[in-house]
């Protein structure tokens, strides 16, 4: 019985994927000057936990609703950016090193795209393709 129902089970999940470009190393990652990327800063607290999401020097605050805020902000700039800028754009994810993991997939959820509930079945919209990470800060 057990296997007819893993046999028989269909799991449907909107799947994407994540283009992620890491710095080979600190010296690296601070001589690229990219004109067209946006900054995302993750700000911890001392047991891990979210203290401020940023979006450029703007502070988005560090609830849940400072996710959907850096969705619209990212898809406004999606949205006002010219055509050919879209697909240079790219998300520069700046997160404490002693952030909990899931806050940081939280921000790279929100940055990555948005579900469309307008259609059936509801499908993702992507936003911004690029997402790389910044050097570790020292300290």
């Amino acid at each position: 019985l057990l296997i007819f129902f893993m046999l028989t089970l269909r799991v449907v999940a909107p799947e994407t994927s994540v283009a992620v470009q890491l710095p080979s190393s600190p010296a690296d990652a601070r001589d690229v000057v990219l004109p067209s990327s946006i900054t995302v800063r993750l700000v911890a607290d001392a047991n891990g936990e979210l203290a401020e999401l940023r979006y450029g020097a703007r502070s988005l605050g560090a609830d849940d609703r400072a996710f959907d805020v850096l969705n619209r902000e990212i898809a406004r700039a999606v949205e006002t950016a010219e055509e050919a800028d879209v697909e240079d754009l790219e998300v520069e994810l700046d997160a404490d090193p002693r952030l909990r993991w899931d806050h940081t997939m939280r921000a790279i959820t929100a940055v990555r795209g948005r579900l469309d509930d307008s259609t059936s079945p509801s499908r993702v919209v992507p936003l911004v393709e690029r997402i790389r990470f910044a050097a570790p800060r020292e300290g």
